[in-house]
């Protein structure tokens, strides 16, 4: 039997640690919502077919989580809107390999697997709650 007592306690992070998960939170939130309202606005307003909104919406979508590993996402200059997508994209390309690299430097080998599990669970919340509160937009 081992010696060693164990802590029962919660693990306790440092401040960093849930700015951090707070920013993810929130960037998940708008990251869903923005990519619900992307669709309606770029066919609802814009005019573009569904089948191009759904094409520049999931382009926006594959670049935000491959530009952060590759640095690049690739898109049809045609549309105005397409400079303006990359440049959110690069912003959360940013986000994510801050915050994750936050989480980790914020946790100790001990307290690395409960920190990431609250951290995926910000990502849950966040997406989880902004699909519920944008599909009203929908219905509009």
């Amino acid at each position: 039997m081992n010696n060693k007592a164990r802590s029962t306690a919660a693990p306790r992070f440092p401040r960093i640690y849930w700015i951090a998960n707070g920013v993810e939170l929130l960037e998940r939130a708008v990251y869903y919502g923005v990519f619900i309202v992307i669709t309606l606005y770029l066919s609802r307003i814009l005019g573009f077919t569904d089948v191009e909104a759904a094409w520049l919406a999931g382009s926006f979508s594959a670049g935000l989580y491959f530009l952060p590993t590759f640095s690049g996402a690739l898109a049809d200059i045609r549309w105005a809107i397409v400079p303006i997508l990359i440049v959110i994209m690069i912003g959360g390309s940013f986000i994510k390999a801050v915050i994750t690299g936050t989480v980790a430097l914020s946790t100790t080998t001990e307290t690395r697997a409960k920190g990431f599990s609250i951290f995926y669970m910000m990502v849950n919340i966040g997406a989880f709650s902004r699909k519920t509160a944008v599909k009203p937009l929908r219905e509009f």
